[in-house]
């Protein structure tokens, strides 16, 4: 193919590839953005990793329970922000497809010079063709050098100039920017560690209630200071090794985005109340004993009443033979009481009928009042 050809050829693509974009080279954007409005809110925030929000220290002594509450790091410091978000489309040039048609329209009409330049000193001498159609039809075509490079010079022109039109055009686009808001919400930035959730006074009016297995809850409400106080139980029977939970109970309004009702704060070990409490039921039981003995040591002035060989045997002295023996009637150990933890139920009087034959008895007891057991 000679080179005139070629140029018809390049000239005739480049002109038509440049229709659709003789406007510019442009790109499509789109994106949001948040956008802050009115006046940011700093607040404490409860953080739920933590099991109570609330803690103290607390002394056990024999008869209550005195603490001192105080709030435990269990918040943390938000600041809110009202944003409005908005969604932008984004119309600007393409820089590297504008740069590329203003190069490719200078290579054009750089060959449009050189095209118009051979044709100058070109050959006008025509040669002919002669070609069939589909249908077998002879057809005749006849050009020069000259006329070729005539016209791919005039195409390149065209082609070269549009390529640069479009490219200068398109550099020369202004940005066009379109926002339309979407919503309004609250952006929330957390700032340091844990904190404590409030000021010390903010505790007055919290209720806390003291749990012991085996005892009635006991309640009390915090004063401005965060002080409580639990009155314990005087009597009563207690492990050891058990211990005390303290819980929140009501909680007033105010408290109520930080503190949790019924979250447990402190677990108190109660082995000194325990001890306190088998001190005093031993006391109490030995003031009984001391008692009952000395009852047995009164002067017997009533009258002994039975058969002659029951009065011989009565006597009011008593002496210590061991422990109790289950069902003889005895106070084997002189103690006051008699047949202990032998199933039945002993108290200041008591009167029992013990026999070793094989007879049917029953014991009646009447005492002053009249009342017949």
């Amino acid at each position: 193919m000679r080179i005139t050809s070629i140029i018809r050829v390049f000239a005739a693509s480049a002109l038509l590839s440049t229709l659709p974009t003789t406007m510019g080279c442009t790109k499509f954007e789109t994106s949001e953005v948040r956008t802050p409005f009115g006046q940011p809110k700093t607040r404490l925030v409860r953080d739920k990793s933590v099991e109570s929000s609330v803690g103290g220290t607390l002394r056990v002594s024999a008869t209550s329970v005195l603490g001192q509450i105080r709030w435990k790091p269990a918040c943390r410091l938000v600041t809110e922000q009202p944003v409005t978000t908005e969604h932008i489309e984004t119309v600007k040039s393409d820089i590297n497809w504008n740069v590329g048609w203003v190069l490719l329209g200078v290579a054009g009409l750089a060959g449009s010079a050189y095209a118009f330049d051979k044709s100058k000193t070109a050959s006008d001498v025509e040669e002919c063709r002669t070609t069939k159609d589909s249908e077998g039809k002879e057809q005749t075509y006849c050009t020069s050098d000259k006329r070729d490079l005539q016209t791919g010079g005039v195409l390149l022109l065209l082609g070269g100039g549009a390529f640069l039109g479009t490219g200068v055009v398109g550099l020369a686009k202004p940005t066009k920017e379109s926002r339309f808001p979407i919503r309004k919400d609250i952006e929330i930035k957390q700032t340091g560690g844990l904190v404590p959730c409030g000021d010390q006074e903010d505790l007055e009016g919290l209720e806390f209630v003291l749990r012991i297995e085996g005892f009635a809850e006991r309640r009390a409400v915090a004063d401005a200071k965060g002080n409580i106080r639990f009155d314990l139980p005087e009597e009563g029977e207690l492990d050891p090794g058990a211990t005390g939970e303290l819980y929140i109970g009501d909680v007033p309004e105010p408290l109520r985005e930080h503190v949790a009702p019924d979250s447990h704060t402190v677990t108190l070990a109660l082995k000194a109340y325990a001890a306190s409490l088998a001190e005093k039921q031993a006391a109490r039981d030995s003031a009984a004993r001391a008692a009952r003995i000395a009852a047995d040591n009164h002067t017997f002035t009533g009258t002994i009443r039975g058969d002659l060989v029951a009065r011989d045997h009565f006597t009011l002295d008593c002496e210590p033979t061991g422990p109790d023996v289950c069902f003889d009637a005895i106070d084997n150990d002189c103690d006051g009481l008699y047949d202990i933890g032998c199933g039945y139920r002993s108290g200041a009087l008591q009167w029992t009928l013990a026999w070793t034959t094989g007879d049917d008895l029953d014991l009646h007891v009447i005492g002053p009042d009249g009342a017949h057991i």
